[in-house]
């Protein structure tokens, strides 16, 4: 483990890279995404990216697919980039011992495989 940043155990890139899923659930129970209309906004722009290499369009196909599978959880709320709306996937699906797993794993978008996006998940965040 590397040095402690206010409190806290921190882990490089490298070694997040290294450790397992414990199957807790935080990246797929707590999703906090723009409103609506802006992804209708951004997906209506992508229509216009048809020469895209394969790779991007495999990746908008997958983020497109994930999107029909949330299903809002939480508070709508303001920031100062908008406002935010939160939301669980329906394909993690929790185990009676309290751990989980995603029904579609091998065909997330990035946006899950990136999880926490090179920043800490705190308890404060994550209360479960």
């Amino acid at each position: 483990m590397s040095e402690q940043s206010h409190g806290r155990r921190t882990v490089t890139r490298g070694e997040f890279d290294n450790l397992e899923c414990n199957r807790c659930g935080a990246c797929c129970e707590r999703i906090l995404l723009p409103s609506p209309l802006k992804f209708v906004e951004a997906l209506a722009r992508q229509s216009l990216v048809d020469r895209a290499p394969a790779e991007w369009q495999l990746e908008n196909e997958r983020f497109v697919a994930w999107l029909s599978d949330l299903e809002p959880t939480g508070p709508v709320f303001g920031t100062d980039a908008g406002t935010v709306h939160e939301y669980r996937c329906v394909r993690f699906v929790r185990l009676p011992d309290g751990t989980g797993f995603c029904t579609a794993h091998d065909k997330r978008p990035n946006l899950c495989r990136e999880f926490p996006y090179g920043r800490p998940v705190s308890r404060d965040e994550y209360p479960d």
